[in-house]
């Protein structure tokens, strides 16, 4: 009898238990996922496939309607610029500021 149970503190390990199928199969599963990750890696490797090339591309099409939305803001900025300039205008005589010009061409040819 103690002999019996000496050998049964023997034979178990302390901290180990035993699994269930359930355990080994998703055990199973987990190594099958991480490998099919490593494959993918190696043969991007190989093959020298950017695996970031997908999300890049999609990346690159999502900023066209911002770059759409700069030009519409430019052309609004170029024609508000168009009307500021004609309204500054309207009240300039350019008879008058053309002979002003010539006036100090002559003026300033003396000195």
């Amino acid at each position: 009898s103690n002999q019996g149970r000496m050998i049964a503190d023997l034979d178990r390990d302390e901290g180990i238990t035993l699994m269930d199928d359930e355990g080994a199969e998703k055990k199973a599963e987990d190594a099958q996922v991480a490998g099919d990750e490593q494959v993918k890696r190696k043969q991007a490797e190989i093959y020298h496939i950017n695996m970031d090339h997908a999300s890049k591309v999609l990346s690159m099409q999502e900023d066209e309607p911002e770059v759409q939305e700069v030009v519409e803001v430019v052309e609004m900025d170029e024609e508000y610029a168009r009307k500021l300039n004609e309204e500054l205008n309207k009240d300039i005589d350019l008879d008058v500021t053309i002979d002003h010009v010539k006036q100090k061409a002559k003026e300033d040819s003396y000195v």
